[in-house]
């Protein structure tokens, strides 16, 4: 099987246009990329299919009931002006990205990183739909909750796999980060262990994208958060999409870790990550800016390859983020992103 080369874009923060995606389709294979990951969920929700009917044990929902819930949620999260493609535009850009020898590989973030749904959920009068007042995670104790986003995630999920793809990667990144300094840690405390439920709601998402004949991807920070093996196994078909060794209060398994437990990893380390509109000296967070993404590019070796113990990673892949989606992608983006695009040669 080819290694993968993949682009990553987050196009959940941030409304990006067809056209404006055809362009970077056009230097991912100018530059050998055979992968495009589509962000369409996360924290925002900038993708509306044309049948958002949904029916959960709890209630039906309308289709204008739905749009409208989620447009809302995209409001309230930022509005970039045009907030959503259409399944017609999403359809021509699989079909265009097939075209130069690039999948698709579509992204929506759950339970955490849903502000948008939460939002909708709230519209649609679901109760109480957030873990601890968390903006960007439902609570995985509310049924209603848990059981209207399966649903929506079904419907997303089987149009995919209609459209082709192999990959479709369900998140499950930084669990209630935004009340919580961890919320894995949270879900792990020992007078109420609630990480069990993580782990089983990974399974039940990773099993409807099995059933549609995808391959399940996650991001590592769940994956046995603290090498804690207690709350269940993860189904071994998941591929580990590795960004992160964790940080002070943040405990993620290593690697060689995740990789012992039999899931193959999918190298997508942050050393290569950019944040739109980050720049050196420019006052604001030096994290992930077009210079350490430039560098580490250059660099080309990879801490979470070389951490590795027994395999090898299947692939690996480049990630522009969108942490401030209300930064505008000009020429000077453009221009950047041509350049890391070129500059990505992962060993």
């Amino acid at each position: 099987m080819k290694s993968i080369k993949a682009f990553h874009i987050d196009a959940g923060r941030k409304y990006y246009s067809k056209e404006q995606l055809q362009d970077l389709i056009d230097v991912m294979s100018e530059n050998d990329f055979n992968l495009l990951e589509l962000t369409v969920g996360n924290d925002g929700f900038r993708m509306l299919l044309d049948d958002l009917t949904l029916k959960t044990p709890y209630g039906a929902y309308t289709d204008e009931a739905v749009r409208s819930a989620l447009r809302q949620g995209n409001l309230r999260y930022c509005d970039n002006g045009t907030n959503e493609l259409t399944e017609t535009e999403v359809s021509a850009l699989i079909d265009y990205a097939n075209q130069k020898g690039i999948g698709v590989m579509p992204l929506i973030n759950s339970p955490g990183h849903m502000d948008a749904i939460l939002t909708a959920m709230s519209e649609l009068g679901i109760p109480n739909p957030a873990y601890r007042n968390s903006a960007t995670t439902v609570d995985l104790d509310n049924p209603e909750a848990v059981a209207f986003t399966l649903e929506l995630l079904k419907k997303y999920i089987r149009w995919f796999a209609e459209k082709g793809c192999i990959y479709f990667n369900l998140g499950s990144d930084e669990y209630a980060n935004d009340v919580l300094s961890s919320g894995f840690a949270s879900l792990q405390n020992s007078s109420h262990y609630e990480y069990d439920k993580f782990i089983s709601y990974v399974n039940t998402v990773a099993a409807f994208i099995k059933e549609s004949g995808m391959i399940p991807v996650m991001f590592n920070d769940g994956v046995y958060y603290n090498k804690d093996l207690s709350g269940g196994i993860l189904d071994k078909e998941i591929v580990v999409s590795y960004w992160s060794f964790g940080w002070p209060s943040y405990d993620l398994a290593p690697v060689e870790f995740v990789e012992a437990q039999g899931h193959k990893i999918l190298d997508t380390s942050a050393s290569w990550y950019y944040v739109l509109g980050r720049t050196e000296g420019d006052g604001g967070n030096q994290d992930f800016t077009y210079q350490s993404s430039l560098k580490a590019m250059e660099n080309s070796t990879s801490p979470v390859a070389s951490s590795m113990k027994e395999t090898a990673p299947i692939g690996s892949m480049f990630c522009l983020w969108s942490d401030a989606p209300t930064v505008p992608y000009n020429e000077i983006e453009v221009e950047r992103l041509h350049k890391l695009l070129s500059s990505f040669h992962p060993q």
